[in-house]
């Protein structure tokens, strides 16, 4: 306990404080007392409660922790923080700036690569087969009776009797005889030979007419030009025909001629070879 009047320590059987002389006043003492410890409670009370609400500020879950951060400025340095998919971007985007000229060479070296392998394709498939690499067609000269004709679609023309049907289609021009003969001409660019053509051919023939015949392939030597030719056999509703295919090669296409005719009535082959001879193609 201590003096109500100088608050030095006393004993509590002491009347007189030994410091000051002075009445030790118990009354007081008491209450002082009493007043601390109900002080030192509501401290601790007080400090309790402060930390039961830390403990709940420590567990709470914020209500968007799933939301995307946006692009906010950094509150310490003030740049803006990306995201990791954006920086995947620039880092494509980076991979190619900067570097146009690289990007162009590849370019021109893939470019390079499939003009060759093109040209080593189409050697290839003239390899053991004889390619007209003169157009015969700009040489001929036109007989008596005979005239030009030319078509634009088919980027050809060719010599023919002037009394000839020509008609244009779709699939081709129509050539029609006094022999009761069809020709029927078209053009074609691209790489191919014999071999791979007339077996593409073959099979179309077997799946339209089951009953077709065939022979081998002929080459044929018209005058000025060498063409390679099937022929092939069909019941057509009845009545036997004739179907001739003749193949002309060239370095950047070929012409197609289909020659129809009935058993026995053959188109001549000095007519078909003055038009073969006269023919002149262009292929873009």
């Amino acid at each position: 306990m201590f003096c109500s009047e100088c608050g030095n320590p006393v004993a509590e059987d002491m009347k007189f404080c030994p410091y000051c002389g002075k009445i030790i006043r118990r009354d007081f003492i008491e209450k002082e007392e009493n007043k601390s410890l109900k002080t030192g409670e509501l401290l601790k009370g007080e400090e309790l409660k402060e930390g039961e609400e830390a403990r709940k500020s420590e567990v709470k879950v914020p209500k968007e922790e799933h939301r995307e951060k946006k692009d906010e400025p950094d509150k310490n340095t003030g740049e803006k923080e990306e995201s990791p998919d954006k920086g995947k971007n620039n880092s494509l985007i980076g991979a190619f700036k900067g570097k146009p000229l690289k990007i162009i060479i590849t370019i021109v070296i893939i470019a390079l690569a499939a003009f060759i392998l093109s040209a080593l394709l189409n050697l290839l498939s003239y390899t053991g087969y004889e390619v007209n690499k003169g157009d015969s067609g700009s040489f001929y000269e036109l007989k008596e009776g005979e005239i030009r004709q030319n078509s634009s679609f088919f980027n050809l023309s060719f010599a023919c009797d002037k009394d000839i049907k020509v008609a244009q289609k779709s699939d081709g021009i129509y050539v029609l005889t006094d022999s009761s003969g069809v020709v029927i001409i078209d053009s074609k660019s691209g790489a191919t030979n014999p071999k791979a053509y007339f077996k593409d051919y073959k099979k179309m023939l077997e799946e339209k007419y089951p009953d077709v015949k065939i022979e081998d392939v002929k080459e044929l030597e018209t005058g000025l030009k060498t063409v390679y030719m099937v022929r092939a056999r069909i019941n057509n509703n009845g009545s036997l025909e004739r179907v001739d295919r003749y193949l002309e090669l060239y370095e950047k296409g070929y012409i197609e001629y289909t020659v129809l005719s009935e058993e026995g009535k053959d188109y001549g082959h000095e007519e078909l070879y003055s038009l073969i001879n006269s023919l002149k193609a262009d292929f873009q």
